[in-house]
């Protein structure tokens, strides 16, 4: 009788234990759909340990293989993406004012006549592999940069601040459940002490924004390379005693063949790059949204052509589409000037006619790109 009781009791506590985890899983199920629900995610972190070894998919900044590659980049880094730039920048008259820009407009035209017109690219021993006009187009953005720094008595961030040539810079990220890593290195990246000020302080209502996707990763055209370690490297070492982290702005000029909506995309990763970069060097770890967004522009040129971009990263949290995203902001596709339509050769180099003019100067592009420059960070 004894051995008849305690079996029934046995199977009566397993009876139990079973209805308790059929209870529990029902449970389970109704919160995971109730969390479905909701528009806003907890920015939960996902903790990576830095021994931790995955394959992850190699992402490129540019590329020219991917159809539609904007709306692709702006589901793997979670971007909503608009037409025009922000606010700040609706009216750049503001500024310069009307003589100091003549004086800046006729130095740089002179300075277009002596990078396009005048000067001659040698052929160097990888010419096969070398980007042409890549020479003048790093002649172009330093002396555009030289009339920029001329207005740092206005602008005291101008004057305390470091140009980065081609600083190497590595991230990763969880999106979907896949890590994705990114390595680029921008022709110039301005830093200074302070961050940029926001193009959008209201961050909760970016989840009322949609993005395209989602995407496969054949589609993206990224595939996992070997086994490598999953870093972060924002550009720079030592970064507890680094005085000038915050990319103020970013110059990117290996545009060749690059097509207007590749240019957005390749506006959009290398600033979400920099920027996570120097989230995850700050301690914000995957998963979890910035408590301070940061901002930065870049100017996407071949020395002739310009495609302007700003950029605001406000979370790390990737694994869904919904809630919190990072908004990016493009203009128009610009030409500084116009080129020769000529068909014989003219004397000067192949983009100026003979008359030792730069002619249908674009005031618009010149003018934003001062402002991109000149706008203040925070105090």
């Amino acid at each position: 009788m004894a051995v008849t009781f305690l079996r029934q009791r046995v199977l009566s506590n397993q009876q139990i234990c079973c209805t308790w985890r059929f209870v529990c899983r029902q449970l389970c199920a109704v919160a995971v759909q109730q969390q479905h629900k909701e528009t806003r995610q907890t920015g939960v972190p996902l903790i990576v340990p830095k021994h931790v070894i995955a394959k992850a998919f190699i992402v490129h900044p540019s590329t020219t293989s991917v159809f539609e590659a904007s709306s692709k980049y702006q589901w793997l880094t979670k971007t909503k993406l608009f037409e025009g730039l922000p606010a700040p920048f609706s009216n750049v008259d503001n500024f310069l004012d009307d003589k100091e820009y003549e004086h800046l407009r006729e130095k740089f035209k002179e300075s277009i006549l002596q990078n396009h017109a005048f000067r001659k690219e040698g052929i160097s021993a990888n010419h096969r592999f070398r980007r042409r006009g890549e020479e003048m187009t790093m002649g172009f953005l330093q002396d555009l940069l030289r009339f920029g720094w001329s207005l740092s008595d206005r602008h005291r961030h101008l004057d305390d601040c470091f140009l980065d040539l081609k600083p190497k810079m590595r991230i990763h990220w969880a999106r979907h459940h896949n890590f994705y890593q990114l390595d680029q290195e921008p022709a110039f990246v301005i830093r200074t002490k302070q961050p940029s000020q926001l193009l959008e302080p209201n961050v909760e209502k970016t989840s009322l924004e949609t993005i395209p996707g989602p995407f496969d990763n054949y589609s993206i055209n990224v595939f996992r390379h070997p086994i490598l370690h999953l870093q972060n490297k924002p550009g720079f070492q030592n970064s507890a005693f680094y005085k000038y982290p915050y990319n103020h702005a970013m110059f990117l000029t290996n545009i060749n063949k690059l097509t207007y909506d590749q240019q957005q995309a390749y506006g959009i990763m290398s600033m979400f790059g920099s920027l996570v970069a120097l989230a995850m060097d700050y301690g914000v770890q995957m998963g979890q949204h910035l408590q301070k967004p940061l901002v930065t522009k870049c100017v996407i040129t071949d020395g002739i052509q310009c495609t302007l971009m700003c950029y605001q990263l406000n979370t790390l949290s990737f694994q869904e589409d919904f809630g919190i995203k990072n908004f990016a902001w493009v203009s128009h596709s610009m030409n500084l000037f116009e080129v020769t339509n000529a068909k014989h050769k003219p004397l000067l180099f192949e983009t100026l006619d003979v008359d030792n003019k730069v002619c249908g100067f674009n005031d618009e592009c010149f003018k934003t790109v001062l402002a991109f420059l000149c706008k203040e960070t925070e105090s």
